[in-house]
């Protein structure tokens, strides 16, 4: 039983491509853009082509979302927090605040 469970742990933080359909598909057309937006926000943000390569988790949370994700540029990759809401018809996507005190 640990085996599968390391197993299923393992799948679930694997990268998965945003074209990958089995990663689509398990998301309502709302969840895709928002991840879409966090996507492209996080680009603007660094200066670098970023492509989500895997999501950890994806929740609605009051009107928006709250999102965890993979990102990749090259060979560098890293998990980031966002918050995405609508304003003014568009979705909106920010890296979600840190509460830690350091």
């Amino acid at each position: 039983k640990h085996f599968t469970w390391r197993r299923s742990r393992i799948a679930c933080v694997a990268p998965l491509a945003m074209s990958d359909q089995d990663f689509l598909s398990k998301l309502s057309e709302a969840e895709k853009n928002a991840v879409k937006a966090c996507e492209a926000f996080y680009q603007e943000e660094e200066g670098k082509e970023w492509h989500v390569t895997g999501l950890q988790e994806c929740k609605k949370d009051g009107e928006g979302f709250k999102i965890s994700l993979m990102l990749c540029a090259g060979d560098q990759c890293t998990m980031k927090d966002f918050t995405v809401e609508e304003k003014d018809g568009k979705l909106v996507a920010a890296l979600e605040e840190d509460d830690a005190p350091f």
